[in-house]
């Protein structure tokens, strides 16, 4: 799962396309929607580092729009999620989120 700052095992969390990570010009400006913390590798369907989390037979498989949201498991940057509250029933939640 590696180091994480706001998120612990277990937290229920919604992935955003739209990203804010809440430090860049933009998101201090209040325009979030141009956040560019990880705008280079989104588009090209990997994670911020540049690598991809997904491989099927040694291939590597890139990650939709970055959040992969058509598969059952996905892997996503720490600024890339939202906390929701425990007790929103998932049948419920909206989850992706645009910013």
């Amino acid at each position: 799962m590696g180091s994480w700052k706001t998120f612990k095992p277990g937290d229920h969390v919604i992935p955003l396309y739209i990203l804010e990570c809440r430090k860049c010009q933009y998101c201090l400006s209040f325009k979030t929607n141009l956040c560019q913390a990880i705008r280079g590798t989104q588009g090209k369907g990997l994670m911020p580092d540049g690598s991809s989390r997904f491989s099927k037979n040694g291939q590597m498989i890139h990650h939709y729009m970055g959040t992969s949201t058509f598969s059952n498991y996905t892997v996503l940057p720490e600024i890339a999620l939202a906390k929701i509250r425990e007790y929103a029933p998932f049948d419920k939640v909206c989850y992706i989120f645009m910013g």
